[in-house]
C-alpha cells in the first residue's frame, strides 16, 4: 500500500492498495488526523505555531549574546583560565640632547 498524498486536483488525500483507490477529503482527514495526533498526546499545530516560540527564543538568546560580548569590561576583569590581558608596553622616553 502506498500512503496517502495530498491531491491538489481532488482537493484530498489519495491511497492505493491491491488495485483499489481510497479518497480522503481534506476535512475528514484533518479531523482524524487531529484525533490521532491527540491520542499520542501531541496537539495539532502548523509549523508556523510551532516554529514561532523557537525563533522568538532564537532571537532572545541573540540579542542576550550580543549584550554579553558587547560588555568588554566583564573580560578584562576575568581572571578565569582561557583570558589573556594584552596591555600595552610603557613607553620609554628618550632624551635628545
Amino acid at each position: 500500500m502506498s500512503k496517502l498524498r495530498w491531491s491538489a486536483t481532488a482537493h484530498g488525500w489519495i491511497g492505493e492498495k491491491d488495485g483499489i483507490t481510497v479518497l480522503v477529503s481534506e476535512k475528514t482527514y484533518n479531523e482524524r488526523l487531529r484525533t490521532y495526533l491527540a491520542s499520542k498526546g501531541i496537539e495539532m499545530k502548523t509549523w508556523t505555531e510551532y516554529m514561532r516560540p523557537a525563533e522568538e527564543a532564537w532571537k532572545k538568546q541573540c540579542e542576550a549574546e550580543e549584550a554579553f560580548q558587547a560588555d568588554l569590561d566583564r573580560w578584562l576583569n576575568c581572571t578565569d583560565r582561557g583570558v589573556e590581558i594584552f596591555r600595552p608596553r610603557k613607553t620609554q622616553k628618550t632624551f635628545v640632547n
